[in-house]
């Protein structure tokens, strides 16, 4: 059998980008939750994100997909770096933000994109970390570190 080089190359791997955002509720931090609409028996939840659109930076894409999915507008303090999801398939670019202003009702975005999130809460730190999907959890970390070493 002959190999025929056909001329197509691997894809580029997915690249998304968002912002774990802090706000300070009862005199602790707490950060923003989301759960993707659609799979109420996952119970994970992870941080507003979304894909890189071309010609535009992760910084870029973290602000438009925070206010697009949460109606929130985010302060970017910091990169948190980057995790590739558990497929391996899509890399995601986390920066930790400050809560700018948007709709808020107890905690709860209340502004939320149909058809992509169904749930947003900020949570305490600590609780964040264990609610989180698993690839997320070195980000949540990070945004742990950041928060106490900043004193946020």
């Amino acid at each position: 059998m002959e190999f025929v080089d056909s001329g197509k190359r691997g894809k580029e791997m997915d690249k998304s980008a968002g912002c774990i955002i802090v706000k300070e509720f009862d005199a602790e931090p707490h950060v923003l939750m989301i759960h993707a609409a659609g799979n109420w028996r996952n119970k994970k939840m992870g941080f507003p994100k979304g894909e890189i659109h071309n010609g535009e930076s992760p910084h870029e894409t973290a602000i438009r997909e925070t206010k697009e999915e949460v109606g929130i507008t985010p302060i970017i303090l910091d990169s948190l770096g980057t995790v590739k999801t558990r497929s391996g398939k899509k890399e995601v670019h986390a920066f930790i933000a400050l809560y700018g202003d948007g709709p808020l009702d107890d905690k709860k975005a209340t502004k939320l994109q149909k058809g992509e999130v169904d749930y947003a809460k900020f949570f305490p730190i600590d609780s964040a970390i264990e609610m989180c999907y698993e690839y997320q959890r070195p980000l949540f970390e990070r945004a742990k570190k950041y928060i106490e070493k900043k004193g946020l």
